[in-house]
């Protein structure tokens, strides 16, 4: 039986305005249209002087033909340990008291880190209160030629000290890294065309650098999320690569295989594709919860290295999971954008396998 777990930043019940461009994650700060009473029962019930920030998503499991959703809060706190279960004690007491007995609350803070489960569900969550207001982030100008400014070789090292060293909120495998400082998201092409041509491509990035001074600020979970959160908004029309489809003898060559590898086999295929395709700087593993189990696929989740030692959300990638064909045909690496079985049907179609359900809104949640 088809069993998978993921989540969504949005109600389940909306699903279907979104078509297959659900966003991966929201920045809600400051909009009243996107908080209902239960969600301000539990920020009533937290010591907002202490709060850092909150998360809000849906936790969606598929069984099958039938699915279901629960809420999932994420609170960072500045309270100590031995605070943290009362704050998700009184969390909690006030969503029962307000009807609701399904939803999970995760309080973390400074001596209390994120579970692998909360740190999955803030990456794809909408962030509905913060202690910061909200700013502006900008996205950098990639392909300024017009406008490039060239830089003399002491400017030149500073910038691109200050551009490499902040950090890192997206690694997408095969692809450059993404840097924000909390007020500007840039890729690392900027910085390679820096150190190869000597020039950066958006003025406006660059006049902001050297007003920054020569290290970038911290950048906290919150600044993290709306940098991504702005980032998704510009690129929200995803597109799959059809250059990785096989040809038409692969297809019929695979189809002889049959849907007979195991999960041990798949993993070793997964964690190969991995190896291939990462950023040497960036090094991934696979996560080592089970895979999802299709009738004709394994999918397995997986992260930075770096993001299993420390549980830190800037030092994970955003990315969708590998999935591994069980036919051999075919290993990759799905969009970030929920709901995943659209772009498995999407890879379905090209290699001729069965569909799989697609959770929408009017199914059993």
């Amino acid at each position: 039986m088809t069993s998978a777990t993921y989540f969504i930043p949005v109600p389940p019940d909306t699903l279907s305005h979104y078509g297959g461009s659900v966003p991966a994650l929201v920045d809600a700060t400051g909009d009243r249209t996107a908080v209902d009473g239960y969600d301000l029962a539990l920020l009533s019930a937290l010591d907002l002087d202490q709060t850092i920030g909150v998360w809000r998503g849906w936790r969606v499991s598929l069984h099958g033909d039938s699915a279901s959703a629960a809420r999932m809060y994420v609170v960072e706190t500045e309270a100590d340990a031995q605070s943290v279960p009362a704050v998700a004690s009184a969390a909690r007491a006030a969503l029962l008291a307000e009807g609701d007995s399904s939803s999970q609350v995760e309080v973390y803070g400074p001596e209390v880190p994120l579970s692998e489960q909360a740190w999955a569900a803030r990456a794809q969550s909408a962030l509905i209160w913060a202690a910061a207001a909200p700013e502006e982030v900008r996205l950098a100008e990639v392909d300024g030629e017009a406008t490039a400014v060239e830089l003399d070789e002491h400017e030149r090292a500073a910038v691109l000290d200050y551009l490499r060293l902040a950090v890192v909120v997206a690694a997408p495998p095969g692809g450059p890294a993404v840097h924000t400082d909390g007020r500007w998201v840039w890729p690392d092409t900027i910085a390679d065309r820096l150190e190869r041509h000597g020039t950066v491509t958006d003025s406006d990035l660059l006049a902001h650098v050297r007003a920054g001074g020569v290290t970038p600020d911290a950048v906290d979970a919150v600044a993290a999320h709306r940098a991504l959160a702005a980032l998704h908004r510009a690129t929200e029309a995803l597109v799959v690569d059809d250059t990785a489809a096989p040809a038409p003898a692969e297809i019929a060559a695979g189809a002889q295989e049959g849907m007979t590898m195991d999960a041990g086999v798949a993993r070793e295929r997964a964690a190969e594709h991995l190896a291939r395709v990462q950023d040497p700087a960036t090094p991934l593993r696979l996560s080592d919860e089970a895979p999802a189990e299709y009738p004709w696929c394994w999918v397995f989740d997986f992260n930075a290295e770096q993001w299993f030692r420390t549980r830190e959300f800037t030092d994970g990638v955003a990315s969708g999971p590998v999935v591994v064909d069980k036919d051999g045909g075919d290993v990759w690496i799905a969009p970030s954008a929920p709901p995943l079985e659209e772009w498995l049907n999407v890879h379905a179609a090209r290699r001729g396998f069965e569909a799989v359900p697609v959770p929408r809104a009017g199914s059993p949640w």
